[in-house]
């Protein structure tokens, strides 16, 4: 299989894709750990019931990649006519996707959707990695960076905390989803 690829790529385009797959990785993953430490410290009994139960980390981090997906929403092109809503897609339309609206839909998620809930547990999947041929490379590396982080934070730091008078501010990026700033006491 690699070398099917091989023949496909020119060594500059190879080079090309792999310097746009770090960099993506390094927001999208980076907008991710500040995503659930800012969910996880907005509320102090968040950061306790983790300090009482370190197994629901991964959980933080699932909560935090469904309510505040790393990418706010992705484009795709129909390969084939469908209805999405009521509005009608032909084969080769530019489609975008939301993937909050897609995690935070109540018929999916049940009426509180909305909500940062430790004991949510999914019976659907969030979109927040894509899924199939577009599921995300880094996905499971991005878990657990985000996974890791939160535990050492716990272990080292049990009172950190949002700074006082620190306010959310979203990026400026249209695509991405993060606080452009995330200040913290240790």
């Amino acid at each position: 299989m690699i070398d099917a690829l091989a023949h496909r790529f020119h060594p500059l385009e190879a080079v090309t894709h792999a310097v746009q797959l770090i960099a993506a990785g390094t927001d999208t993953t980076a907008s991710l750990i500040a995503n659930v430490v800012h969910r996880l410290f907005e509320d102090r009994r968040r950061v306790e019931e983790l300090l009482a139960d370190r197994s629901l980390v991964g959980r933080a981090v699932e909560e935090s990649l469904r309510l505040d997906a790393p990418l706010e929403y992705v484009l795709r092109t129909a390969t084939g006519p469908a209805e999405v809503g009521r509005e009608r897609v032909e084969r080769g339309d530019r489609v975008v996707v939301s993937l909050l609206a897609a995690n935070r839909d109540e018929a999916a998620w049940g009426s509180d959707a909305g909500e940062f809930r430790l004991d949510r547990r999914p019976e659907r999947a969030m979109l927040s990695f894509g899924a199939g041929i577009h599921l995300c490379l880094g996905a499971g590396l991005a878990r657990l960076e985000a996974r890791l982080l939160v535990e050492e934070l716990l272990e080292r730091f049990p009172g950190c905390r949002l700074a006082p008078g620190w306010r959310y501010k979203p990026s400026r990026s249209s695509m991405l989803r993060r606080p452009a700033t995330l200040e913290v006491v240790l």
